[in-house]
């Protein structure tokens, strides 16, 4: 599983006033209908917007704490933290493994 940037960059598309706040909605895109974490522009070996804070990819922090805040309104998750995130994600790869299911007899 890919690391969270720990905290939003300074140009992150979901900083309000951002200079890339222009890619937020297709950034929102993909993570409700593509079903990916986006990967920090700022981040990696080719990083979009230059000096990269890390050489190490990371995912978005602004798009994880999208997801954790729609997660928490809909009531999966107690409270919109990433303790709540990790939480929840080990308790659904722990119901899926009981399923005893492999990911290509999956349809979604």
């Amino acid at each position: 599983m890919i690391k969270v940037n720990k905290k939003m960059c300074a140009t992150c598309p979901f900083r309000k006033g951002s200079e890339l706040e222009h890619v937020k909605d297709l950034l929102i895109h993909r993570v409700l209908v593509d079903k990916v974490s986006p990967i920090c522009h700022s981040t990696g070996e080719a990083p979009i917007k230059k000096p990269a804070i890390s050489t190490e990819e990371l995912a978005c922090r602004g798009a994880r704490d999208y997801i954790i805040e729609i997660l928490y309104r809909l009531k999966i998750l107690p409270e919109a933290t990433d303790a709540a995130w990790e939480s929840k994600s080990k308790e659904e790869e722990e119901k899926f493994k009981s399923l005893k299911l492999e990911p290509k007899q999956i349809c979604l």
